[in-house]
């Protein structure tokens, strides 16, 4: 039985489903399931560094940037009917394209409706538009699901190698 809007919003708000948690869902349920027990690790790692000072040196001029929803959705720019998410790379162009269609679905949850998204790779010089669709609604409505189940899971999920295990700050602890 799929869950109705309302029941997702509540979801949403009990487990502080956020931008961050929605990508960890996507790309490691063990990473997630650590972050959402406080173990934070990617603080000082050159990758999310690299990310986070090209995010405040690109887009300056823009007035409305890091704006934060009900403590739960950091959007990166906002610009007339659009919010905008900055990336360093579009490798991973799936997963920010997921990312940003849950802040567009959040935005309808609380009654604002009419925006579209948008990712900027400003290191590519390159950007994509991203629409609400109905099967992006519904990856989305899935991932909700999954990133609350990882989060009340008593135990960890099994450690699962990628080629994103690399890169990772939380490699030493999955895999030393």
């Amino acid at each position: 039985m799929t869950p109705s809007d309302e029941e997702l919003l509540d979801l949403l708000r009990a487990f502080r489903i956020g931008g961050l948690k929605v990508h960890y869902a996507q790309a490691c349920p063990r990473k997630l399931w650590l972050f959402c027990r406080q173990i934070r690790l990617e603080k000082h790692h050159q990758t999310v560094e690299e990310g986070r000072v090209l995010h405040q040196t690109s887009y300056r001029r823009h007035r409305l940037q890091d704006l934060l929803l009900e403590d739960l959705l950091r959007i990166d720019l906002v610009t007339p009917q659009k919010i905008v998410e900055v990336k360093r790379s579009s490798r991973r162009s799936a997963w920010a394209r997921l990312q940003l269609g849950y802040y567009l679905y959040f935005l309808e949850l609380i009654g604002i409706t009419g925006v579209t998204g948008e990712i900027r790779y400003p290191t590519e010089r390159r950007r994509e538009e991203v629409h609400l669709t109905p099967e992006l609604r519904t990856q989305i409505q899935d991932l909700i699901q999954k990133a609350a189940h990882i989060e009340a899971s008593p135990t960890p999920p099994p450690a699962a190698y990628k080629p994103l295990c690399k890169k990772c700050a939380y490699s030493d602890l999955c895999w030393a």
